[in-house]
């Protein structure tokens, strides 16, 4: 039992370390450098232009920058309600707020996969970067929550993600990366994310945004 004991602890300080040095990290050079790692499948979906996509769906209203990455945000705290299509469990825990308007948190969400659609668990330490307008969301195997470890497995490769808003205030450009931490590039996760997300389409969350008076409750 004392050695049992004594290896929680070690793995639980080990865990801790780790952590507390994924806090400390840059975000942006860190997805960077896993980005131009030629063994992972790094993939940019095509940008979306909000207002345009608005327009040709028929909705007339229209969205500035500000707007756009307000709903981002809406999004990261609270999944399950603005992507409910791919995300149908999600918490958040450990939040932070730091110099330079950014906010830190943990988060678990039972999400669709990109190859199988069934559901799995996703663990996430968050960015929140407010003055640039990007969402840093970097996959964890384990976390600490309640002081308590907690792990996740799913089939597929870890993934990290940035969520973000590109362009002008009143043109705003919704963009989204994606790095996936492979042995090597792989085609059948490029295959996935192929159709994922039509330029021309209002993305779900900003019709979720929209629908629930989000925007005029700001």
């Amino acid at each position: 039992m004392f050695k049992k004991n004594v290896l929680k602890l070690i793995v639980a300080i080990s865990l801790y370390s780790q952590l507390g040095q994924a806090m400390e990290d840059n975000p942006v050079q860190k997805f960077d450098e896993g980005w131009k790692n030629p063994a992972n499948t790094s993939i940019r979906l095509r940008d979306v232009n909000i207002n345009d996509a608005l327009a040709s769906s028929g909705q007339p209203i229209t969205l500035t920058r500000d707007d756009l990455w307000d709903a981002e945000r809406k999004k990261a705290f609270n999944p399950e309600i603005h992507i409910s299509n791919v995300v149908k469990e999600s918490r958040t825990w450990g939040y932070k707020k730091h110099p330079g308007d950014i906010e830190t948190f943990y988060r678990y969400s039972m999400q669709k996969q990109w190859i199988t659609d069934d559901y799995a668990e996703v663990l996430e330490f968050v960015y929140l970067l407010n003055r640039e307008q990007q969402a840093y969301f970097f996959g964890l195997e384990e976390a600490e929550e309640d002081g308590k470890i907690i792990r996740v497995e799913n089939s597929q490769p870890l993934f990290h993600v940035l969520h973000g808003v590109e362009g002008t205030m009143d043109t705003p450009l919704n963009v989204w990366k994606f790095v996936h931490l492979t042995e090597e590039p792989s085609e059948e996760i490029r295959t996935a994310f192929s159709g994922l997300q039509n330029p021309a389409e209002v993305p779900y969350f900003v019709n979720v945004y929209l629908s629930e008076g989000l925007k005029a409750s700001k």
